[in-house]
């Protein structure tokens, strides 16, 4: 890709930097470690912003931030630590808002995202929002152990 990265690839970003960050991921090449640390920070910051707009009870931002998070991610690029320490808390947020508008193909993209990273207890009621959104493809899921 043309154009010139601004800062290494660095696992954390602040708010600071996030637009420099932003802009190094998109030129980043695709399938690399650079971009594959590049997308973390991104992606960690992005769903810490997005809990906590959740939190402040600003729904509207809280998923705009979650959807512009996961516009960065490519197929194949999703692993279980990508969006971060905040990623669970804000997929979850973001679904039920999501749920709550009726928007249910968005919200059985989220549930797909969430069933990985939900802990053992939840991953039941993931799976069963699932089952209720497409009964035929998730009814031969059974909750399962996931190692951490």
């Amino acid at each position: 890709m043309n154009g010139e990265r601004v800062g290494p690839a660095i696992p954390e970003v602040s708010d600071d930097g996030f637009a420099v960050a932003v802009h190094d991921l998109l030129l980043a090449e695709r399938g690399t470690p650079d971009r594959a640390v590049r997308l973390g920070a991104v992606e960690a910051r992005q769903m810490a912003r997005s809990d906590a707009r959740f939190k402040s009870r600003l729904p509207d931002r809280g998923l705009s931030a979650a959807s512009g998070g996961l516009y960065l991610v490519r197929v194949g690029e999703q692993t279980p630590r990508l969006l971060g320490a905040h990623g669970p808390d804000a997929l979850r947020a973001a679904v039920r808002e999501l749920s709550i508008r009726g928007d249910e193909g968005r919200a059985r993209a989220l549930y797909d995202l969430l069933l990985p990273l939900a802990a053992d207890p939840e991953r039941g009621e993931v799976l069963s929002h699932l089952s209720a959104l497409d009964p035929v493809s998730y009814t031969h899921l059974r909750v399962i152990r996931v190692p951490p």
